[in-house]
This record gives structure tokens, sequence and C-alpha cells, in this order.
């Protein structure tokens, strides 16, 4: 890293519910960046329960503006059960944004193509978690919630939407349409691989919480974008065609439990 590198101050910032999920896999990592970087790596751990929060976007949000003396020039937001054992993401990121402020940066996005380029892995086994893995860092249409990074200047100028983020899913993505259609920012996917989960047997679902979030950015961003995607869902922007889309969804689910 650049020594001007080294001088920028790194906030991780996690939504925790599970405190020993979060000692198994991210707190050791947050530890070991701050070894290697004392003077430049903090973090704030949210502990969602305690605060009663019901979504993620009014939690960040609101902490991330209470504690706002604290924060670095650069945030990274991760799920409690991500962990990393070198600090290869963190250069990565610190010398990406530092080259290019008006950035998101995450571990798995989707892509145009519909692919979810990302060389993340579980923890357990090491097996990687998607089928397209890149040599490259990928230009996507949104980020992967579970790791993901922008400076605090960009956060401040665009928030996460409450409103359409009411619960806790497609904060992210949300963000990177956002970002990307009102102030031009670049969505990349890092090929630096990370772990995710200890096992597969957390997969990605689409509960109604998550299919009212779609509807309301199909709303938000109808005549902008053909259509919407993220790493657990593709959806179109055409009232009608989301709308059949969304319901066949909520169909099977209630059919699956």
């Amino acid at each position: 890293m650049t020594e001007k590198g080294e001088e920028i101050k790194v906030t991780y910032v996690c939504c925790n519910n599970n405190m020993q999920l979060y000692n198994q896999m991210l707190a050791p990592s947050l530890q070991l960046l701050h070894q290697e970087y004392p003077n430049s790596v903090n973090w704030l751990v949210i502990d969602t329960i305690k605060k009663k929060y019901k979504g993620a976007a009014i939690a960040f949000n609101t902490e991330l503006e209470n504690n706002k003396e604290l924060l670095g020039d650069i945030l990274v937001f991760c799920h409690n059960d991500i962990r990393f054992d070198n600090s290869d993401l963190h250069d990565y990121i610190v010398k990406t944004l530092y080259n290019d402020r008006n950035q998101i940066i995450g571990v798995a996005g989707k892509d145009e193509r519909n692919k979810v380029p990302s060389n993340l892995r579980y923890y357990e086994n090491k097996q990687y978690i998607t089928k397209t893995r890149i040599e490259h860092p990928a230009r996507v249409c949104s980020v992967d919630e579970c790791c993901f990074a922008m400076t605090k200047e960009l956060y401040f100028k665009i928030k996460f939407d409450e409103k359409v983020c009411f619960n806790w899913h497609l904060y992210a993505a949300d963000i990177c349409y956002a970002a990307s259609l009102f102030l031009n920012t670049k969505i990349l996917v890092s090929n630096i691989s990370i772990f995710h989960k200890m096992n597969g047997n957390a997969g990605l679902y689409t509960d109604s919480n998550f299919l009212r979030s779609m509807w309301l950015m199909v709303k938000k961003y109808h005549n902008k974008v053909n259509a919407i995607y993220t790493t657990a869902y593709l959806c179109s922007t055409n009232y009608l065609s989301a709308l059949l889309q969304i319901n066949r969804t909520a169909i099977k689910n209630i059919i699956k439990y």
C-alpha cells in the first residue's frame, strides 16, 4: 500500500444479531486488520437486537449519523459471517477508492448477463460459492450486501433508502442503482477471495419483505432502467411484468413453506 494509502482511515460497519457468529467469523478478521493498521482501522458493530432496529437501512443511517466523528474516510459494510485471513481485500479497497472515490466495491454482484461474478468461498470447506469466478475486477449492476465499500463522502451524499429498504433486504442493490444513476458511480466486484458463511446451508431467499422491497425498487427505477439485477433476483421494471413475476414468486414461497 502507498504511504498515502496507509493514512486513509477505514471503518468497518456491521449490523450484528448473532454474537457467537460474529466472534467466530468477522471479529478475528477485524482484529487482524487492526494489528496491521492500528492507526487507520476501526469498526462500528451495531447490536440490532438490543437496539430493536427493524431494518438495515435505518440501523446504518442512524448509527453512522450518530457516530459521524468516529468514521473513517472509507466505510466497509460487512455481514457478521464474513471472514478474511489477510489484508488483501482491505488493501485493494483502499487503493481503488484512493484512485477513484466515486466507486462502490463489492465481493459479489450481478452483472447484465445475469451472472454473479465472485471469488467468495465458504469457510468450513473453502469451496467457491458462485459458478462465475473472476481473475480481474468486474463491472456489475449491483453488489451483494455481505461485504461492500464506498467512501464516507459518497455514502453521506446518498445514504440508504429507508422507505424502499424497510427490512433487511436489498439495501446494497438499491444504493448501487441510486449512486450509478444519479451520481454516475462505478459499481465493481473485487477479484480478491474472502470467506462468506460457514457453509452452504443458509442460501439466498426471497421472503415477503424481500418481494415488497423489490416492488418498491421497481417503482423507484421505473423508466430509468429496464430491469433490476440483484444477486438473488432479476426483475423487470415494467409494472405488469414485475407484478406477475413477484406474485408468482410469492405463491411459490407459500407452497414451499
